[in-house]
């Protein structure tokens, strides 16, 4: 991985909406609309860190439900 890579994943993670977007993921694929009820947030604010996310390849739509991807893992 590289350093800009590393700075990229650093940067998307520091943002504590899309932490815990990706944590509630990381249990099982979900809905915007649902994610937005479960974590307290308007769902135009889940959809923005969600859309962040999947352009970061981070998250891979599956028709309509959303899930965490594989990202590679970071060695120092």
């Amino acid at each position: 991985m590289s350093q800009d890579e590393f700075s990229t994943i650093l940067n998307l993670i520091a943002n504590p909406v899309r932490r815990l977007v990706l944590k509630s993921l990381s249990r099982e694929p979900d809905y915007a609309l649902r994610l937005s009820k479960e974590l307290g947030f308007d769902q135009q604010l889940v959809s923005k860190h969600l859309e962040i996310l999947e352009k970061a390849v981070f998250l891979r739509p599956t028709l309509k439900l959303v899930v965490v991807a594989q990202v590679g893992k970071f060695t120092p």
